[in-house]
């Protein structure tokens, strides 16, 4: 398996960063959820492996799942892992820019 945050084998181009402008927590529903979803299938901290929230099927709901997810992104930027998309979590969703990796 790869490290949390790094691309999977064979390289490829990562979604760009999501434009979220509203804080989020566990049990929301909005569109920006599957944009934030998107981004951390795309950036291997699936919210998913199958079914709803998996990559290519991302959801609109703010679930458990979708939380395990975000407290992993945390983590790994060194930012609170609680699991709220709130105002320091959401700049360093913006700050990162589309990677492509070579093959």
């Amino acid at each position: 398996t790869q490290p949390q945050g790094q691309p999977a084998q064979g390289g490829g181009t990562f979604a760009p960063p999501p434009t979220i402008t509203r804080n989020h927590q566990l049990y929301d529903v909005s569109s920006d959820i599957k944009l934030l979803q998107q981004f951390l299938n795309a950036h291997a901290f699936i919210v998913a492996p199958v079914g709803p929230g998996s990559p290519g099927q991302e959801t609109d709901f703010f679930g458990m799942k979708t939380y395990q997810a975000l407290v992993k992104f945390q983590e790994a930027n060194n930012l609170p892992a609680t699991g709220y998309l709130g105002p320091m979590t959401r700049a360093a969703l913006a700050s990162m820019s589309t990677i492509t990796v070579a093959l």
